[in-house]
């Protein structure tokens, strides 16, 4: 499912796991990756891929639109992978999950269960991007929160 998919932490970068998906795997692999590792050093197979066309799709539309916001650009690669063979098993679900400078994601969408999840993914954004980004600019952010309480993060002891 979507939901165990994804792993992303703002200042670090983001991980896609795939299949019978172990979510420590994801999660380790982002404590990797904020320890100093490179992409390289904790990047896993892509074995359930249709097959290199797949990658090579995705990395080309990533690419084609460099001044597009990321999740265009997810959204496009997701639409490419897809294209070209996508998950040798088929289709199932979508996510599209972005961080920027906040502990929470920016964006956090996915579509589960559904025959054609890309498409609908690609409905769900353009609801979101609709009605609820103009809405982002009153989350609140970790800075503003320390500020008026004076306190920095809080931290269990020990």
């Amino acid at each position: 499912m979507g939901a165990a998919v994804p792993h992303a932490r703002a200042g670090v970068g983001a991980i896609a796991t795939q299949a019978w998906t172990n979510p420590y795997i994801g999660l380790d692999g982002l404590d990797l990756l904020a320890a100093g590792a490179s992409a390289a050093q904790v990047v896993a197979a892509g074995n359930l891929l249709a097959g290199p066309a797949v990658l090579d799709a995705m990395a080309t539309a990533f690419t084609a639109g460099p001044d597009d916001e990321l999740q265009v650009r997810l959204l496009a690669a997701l639409a490419a992978g897809q294209a070209a063979g996508g998950d040798k098993r088929g289709k199932q679900s979508a996510a599209l999950k972005v961080v920027d400078r906040e502990d929470y994601p920016f964006i956090d969408l996915r579509v589960d269960e559904h025959a054609d999840p890309i498409p609908e993914l690609q409905r769900v954004y353009a609801v979101w991007n609709e009605q609820l980004r103009p809405h982002l600019a009153s989350r609140a952010t970790r800075a503003y929160l320390e500020a008026r309480s004076g306190h920095a993060r809080p931290r269990l002891p020990g």
